[in-house]
């Protein structure tokens, strides 16, 4: 983006994995990526077994859970589920939908 959204701010929901690793690498934040196959994934699932779809309250307590983990308020479902998957652990989704409780 050229200029920031109404909300003040320059999303990278749309930016391809690669090219955010990329940038970051040549800023010199060093990071390790998450390479364990194994490791659980969050699903629509759990979206719903935690309330985050499906129900009355489902967007409200979805933008609760954007605010407490810092992310752009205006995500997509799926996209929410995409950079959870990529930025936090399933352990650590879990501790933050306990927050929005």
């Amino acid at each position: 983006k050229d200029a920031p959204s109404k909300e003040g701010k320059l999303g990278v929901e749309g930016v391809p994995v690669e090219i955010i690793e990329e940038s970051l690498k040549k800023a010199g934040v060093g990071f390790e990526k998450n390479t364990d196959i194994t490791a659980r994934k969050i699903t629509l699932n759990d979206f719903y077994d935690d309330g985050l779809t499906g129900g009355a309250d489902s967007k409200a307590k979805r933008k609760r859970l954007l605010k407490v983990l810092d992310l752009p308020e205006r995500l997509t479902t799926k996209n929410m589920i995409d950079i959870l998957n990529s930025f936090v652990t399933f352990e650590e989704y879990k501790k933050a939908v306990e927050q929005c409780e």
